[in-house]
Formats: C-alpha cells, sequence, structure tokens
C-alpha cells in the first residue's frame, strides 16, 4: 500500500501506564530511546536482545523491542514483542495502535481490525479516534480488494542506476532545408548546422529518500546524475545534475499535492563549464481516480542562468 496508518504521531496522547524497568537498565533503554531516534532500529534491537530476559522483562522494554523490531522490518518479531506487552498492559492503546500497523503490514488485516476497534472503544482523544477510524477504512479497502493489501514495510530510501542506447532524429535542433532566409536575403547552411540525426549511449543515476514528518506531511528528496555521448556530434555531449526536495501533502483521499524546491544545471562537455542553472519551485497536484489510475498536474517556475 502506498500509505501507512498516519496515528502514530497524534497518539502520543495515549500513554503507556505504569511501566516498571526492571530487566534492561534504564541506561540501556534511553540509550536504545536515542537509536531510534537516530534511525538506527537494527542497533537499538541488538542492545535490548542482548539484555532481554521474557520472564523478567518490563513493558517499557518489550515496547521498545517491538518498535526496533518493526523498524528493521522484522513484523514477526514485532508482533511477538507486542503482544507480550499486551499480556501485562491489556489497555495500553499505543501498543494496540503498534500492533495493529505490524498486522496491517504482514497482511493480517481481520486481527488489524480488531485491534483498532479495540483502542477506538477506551474513548481516545478525537484526534486519535478519526486517524483511527481513517485506518479502519484503510483495513476494510484492503480487505474488499486483496490485490491491493500491504506489501511489508515501506522504503524510506531507493537508489538506481540505468544505461543504455538513445536515437535523436535532430541533435542540434536545426531545420530539414539547406536554405534559411535573413531579412528577406537566403544563406545557404552547413552540413553541421542542417538537422542532423545521431545515436548516443546514456547512463543516469539517482537516489530518492522520504520521510513521514509527525504533523502527518511527507518530506521527499531526490537527485539524479545523467550523462550521454553521442557517437558523431560530440559537441551536443552532455551532463546533468537535477536535485529536487519538498513538502507532499494530503488533501483527501484521491488528492495529493507535493512542492517541491528544484536545482537543475547542464553543461556541454566540449565547453568545460557549465551552461545553464536554474532554481525554481515545482508543484503536482495528483489525483488517484482509481488504485490504478492516477493523474498529474504539474507546474514549473524557475529561474535560468546561462
Amino acid at each position: 500500500m502506498k500509505r501507512l496508518f498516519p496515528a502514530f504521531a497524534a497518539c502520543a496522547a495515549l500513554t503507556l501506564l505504569g511501566l516498571p524497568t526492571h530487566a534492561a537498565t534504564p541506561e540501556q533503554l534511553q540509550q536504545a530511546q536515542a537509536l531510534l531516534s537516530a534511525e538506527q532500529p537494527a542497533q537499538a534491537l541488538g542492545l535490548l536482545e542482548a539484555a532481554h530476559d521474557p520472564t523478567t522483562a518490563s513493558t517499557q522494554e518489550l515496547f521498545l523491542l517491538g518498535i526496533a523490531a518493526k523498524q528493521a522490518g522484522r513484523l514477526a518479531e514485532s508482533e511477538g514483542y507486542f503482544r507480550s506487552a499486551l499480556q501485562r498492559e491489556p489497555n495500553a492503546g499505543r501498543i494496540r495502535l503498534e500492533l495493529a500497523e505490524v498486522l496491517y503490514r504482514q497482511g493480517k488485516l481481520d486481527d488489524s481490525r480488531t485491534e483498532l476497534v479495540a483502542v477506538r472503544a477506551m474513548s481516545p482523544p478525537e484526534q486519535v479516534r478519526q486517524n483511527i477510524d481513517g485506518f479502519i477504512a484503510q483495513v476494510d479497502q484492503a480487505r474488499a480488494n486483496p490485490n491491493a493489501g500491504p506489501r511489508g514495510p515501506q522504503k524510506n530510501w531507493s537508489a538506481y542506476i540505468t544505461a543504455g542506447f538513445t536515437s535523436d532524429s535532430n541533435v542540434n535542433a536545426g531545420p530539414d532545408t539547406d536554405t534559411v532566409f535573413l531579412y528577406g536575403l537566403p544563406f545557404t547552411l552547413s552540413s553541421a548546422a542542417q538537422e542532423t540525426q545521431d545515436t548516443a549511449f546514456f547512463i543516469r543515476t539517482g537516489i530518492n529518500h522520504q520521510v513521514q514528518l509527525d504533523n502527518g506531511i511527507l518530506w521527499r528528496s531526490s537527485a539524479n546524475l545523467s550523462f550521454s555521448n553521442y557517437f558523431e556530434a560530440s559537441a551536443y555531449d552532455t551532463t546533468s545534475f537535477y536535485a529536487s526536495t519538498g513538502p507532499s501533502f494530503k488533501l483527501s483521499d484521491q488528492l495529493g499535492l507535493s512542492v517541491p524546491i528544484t536545482y537543475d544545471v547542464q553543461r556541454y562537455n566540449e565547453q568545460g563549464s557549465w551552461y545553464s542553472q536554474s532554481w525554481g519551485i515545482a508543484p503536482r497536484l495528483q489525483y488517484a481516480a482509481r488504485p490504478d489510475l492516477q493523474f498529474y498536474l504539474d507546474m514549473s517556475v524557475a529561474r535560468k542562468s546561462f
């Protein structure tokens, strides 16, 4: 699924009551929390597991183990830790919400819905209740359309590299005639100035990152570098770099808006210096007509220098 449960940021109001710390030391728990805040779940999980004793572990320790395992992608283990914590604190709404997400990510939709309904019955704050209702609707939609069900934890980082060949029918954007008229006078163009067809080798590489902010905004960043080399028209060999970063807002279940800041720079390799640079903003309005059909409306405003 493209969207996971957005309520956890608002769930701070659902406190974990009476969480003793008798197994892992308070210093170890604080260190694990710091590692989780630094997006190092594997290290936090290793630290907690080294000190873990199921017979003496506190609810807080089990909760942190569940969070670390979830963020590390070890969903089955995360489920086990959360269930163990709930055996000690059945009314801990925050733990049930985390368990609901883990169950959802594993495709256990009925169990996930059961946990959500249980928390909703605890009369949580209004904002949390609204988020729970939204997640229940999402679970119900996934149950009605199993093919659109969850596919595991969302990836925050991605990278790619591609290479290939491309054919350009008019590399130099020249006219298809050998004569042009300026002020009524004919001028004969050289072959290099006329329409030129050529084939180029290209390579592109890039990286993407996204992070869910506490206020529900998704912040996306990307950068890519490309290089093209023409076999004959070497004067048009280019190197380009593009980067963007900015927030994405969910306006409704079907409508989203992203507003990235962009930077674009290009050079013709034979010139030995940058040909153009631009800074700007590129808003995109996205409409999901169906899960498999989306429409985009793009706009770009930039200041370009040569």
